[in-house]
C-alpha cells in the first residue's frame, strides 16, 4: 500500500539524507530512501498493522506518524527520526532508527541497519519487558508498506 501523506515538514534533498547516513554511519535501504525523498514522513491517515508480537501472539496497531529528516522534535505532529533516536538509546535495538510513531504512544516502529537484519521493520514496544519488546514484522519496508491498511482517512 502506498503511504499518503497528509501534511509533511517539507521536501528533503539528496544532500541532507546523504548527511543524515554519514552520522549513523550507514546507507538506509533503497525503498526508505525513496519514502523520505519522496514524502520526508510526517502525518498520514491512520493504517493499521497486524503483526505477531513475541510477548503477547497476534497484536493489531495503528500508525499515523511517519519519521522525518530536518524536522523539529515531535513539533506539529512531525517526528524527528534523528530526534527521537537520541532519546531512545539505550532504550530501542542498537543498530535501529525510529521510522514511525503508532497512535498508542509507547511504541515504534523500527528500520534495522545490522548486517544481520539489514533493513528489517521491528515493532517496539516499551511497556513490555526488553527481552520481548522487539518483534520482526516485515523483511523490508516495502514489504512492511505492503501489509498496511487503511482505517481512517484524515482531513
Amino acid at each position: 500500500m502506498s503511504i499518503e501523506i497528509v501534511e509533511s515538514p517539507g521536501p528533503i534533498d539528496a544532500a541532507l539524507l546523504e548527511g543524515f547516513e554519514r552520522r549513523l554511519p550507514a546507507t538506509l535501504p533503497g525503498d526508505f530512501r525513496s519514502f523520505l525523498l519522496s514524502t520526508n514522513g510526517g502525518f498520514s491517515h491512520s493504517y493499521s498493522l497486524d503483526y505477531t508480537s513475541t510477548a503477547f501472539g497476534e497484536q493489531s496497531t495503528a500508525i499515523f506518524l511517519w519519521g522525518s529528516l530536518g524536522a523539529p522534535f515531535k513539533q506539529n505532529y512531525f517526528m524527528s527520526i534523528e530526534g527521537v533516536s537520541e532519546s531512545a538509546k539505550g532504550l530501542i535495538p542498537s543498530g535501529t532508527i525510529p521510522i514511525a510513531s503508532p497512535e498508542s504512544g509507547h511504541e515504534l516502529i523500527l528500520l534495522s541497519l545490522n548486517r544481520e537484519n539489514y533493513g528489517a521493520i521491528l515493532h517496539y514496544d516499551d511497556e513490555t519487558a526488553p527481552e520481548k519488546a522487539t518483534s520482526k514484522v516485515a523483511a523490508s519496508f516495502a514489504a512492511f508498506s505492503d501489509r498496511l491498511k487503511l482505517v481512517r482517512r484524515r482531513s
